[in-house]
């Protein structure tokens, strides 16, 4: 089985396959689909381990920023 690495247009690692990264790229998906529901982002850094901050970014696209962000 062959790891792939996700990269961007500049060469970095991104998504989760960056070293750093706190959540799949699937629970990403998971979070923003549940803010949209109406789930606020301080329930869902507790629900899955991140900070209010954190999630709050996630959320509105500021990080992980491919989909539908600025």
């Amino acid at each position: 089985m062959e790891l792939t690495v996700k990269r961007g247009a500049n060469g970095y690692r991104i998504g989760d396959s960056h070293p750093r990264a706190d959540l799949t790229d699937h629970e990403v998906e998971l979070m923003r689909a549940m803010h949209d529901a109406g789930t606020r982002p301080n329930q869902l850094a507790r629900l899955f381990g991140v900070s209010r901050t954190h999630a709050w970014r996630l959320c509105t696209f500021r990080a992980r920023r491919g989909g539908r962000g600025k």
